[in-house]
């Protein structure tokens, strides 16, 4: 892959045929070094690159550089003569350069977008510069993520037969509350409630519903 530094009068004009600035590079990564060495042979000490960020022929990298506009000269790359792949591989050398290209052909060649994808995919990344993450991608489906993001306090059991009151089990209660199963009420050996010993008063509605609305 070809890297260029042009005049800043030219960039203009460069942009219309294809090229663009080149992104922050990977502090210690080959094009770091190549940017540094053409700093350094054409007596130039700093260079733009795309999102208003800088490197100096020191190695400096600055991110959001106030002085930007300042500079005379912009590192920039034919797109339509290189492999942005291999930019990008250049700068996540872990990364192998067929998921890069893949997700490269997903984001449409947007290299701001994939290379957020990759810092996603390499957290631990040396990368300068402080792009907006990604919200990490699901192989859930959205239906199936939401269910399992869902967490539901266990159900509570008949104090009997020790069952759960998963619905649409009926319900029955003592008249304090106390609560049991149908399968238990209707055993004649249960003639009181096993908690209070009061009698059964009818069937526990609201919290059928509560339980059905829950499960």
């Amino acid at each position: 892959m070809k890297i260029q530094i042009i005049e800043k009068e030219k960039v203009a004009s460069k942009l219309k045929k294809g090229w663009r600035l080149a992104s922050r590079p990977l502090e210690g990564g080959k094009m770091y070094s190549e940017m540094i060495e053409i700093l350094t042979s054409k007596e130039i000490s700093v260079g733009g690159l795309a999102g208003e960020s800088s490197i100096s022929s020191a190695g400096s990298i600055v991110a959001d550089d106030a002085d930007f506009a300042e500079h005379n000269h912009m590192f920039m790359i034919d797109e339509n003569d290189s492999s942005v792949a291999e930019e990008l591989k250049n700068m996540f050398p872990e990364v192998d350069i067929e998921l890069i290209q893949d997700l490269l052909d997903t984001n449409k060649q947007n290299v701001d977008k994939t290379i957020d994808q990759l810092l996603q995919v390499t957290p631990t990344s040396k990368f300068e510069g402080e792009l907006p993450p990604l919200p990490p991608r699901s192989t859930l489906s959205p239906q199936h993520q939401q269910n399992s993001e869902k967490k539901n306090p266990p159900c509570p059991e008949c104090p009997v037969c020790y069952e759960p009151f998963s619905p649409p089990r009926r319900i029955f209660q003592c008249t304090n509350g106390h609560l049991i199963c149908e399968n238990c009420q209707a055993s004649p050996q249960l003639k009181v409630c096993p908690s209070c010993k009061n009698i059964f008063m009818g069937r526990a509605i609201a919290m059928e519903q509560f339980l059905a609305d829950l499960y």
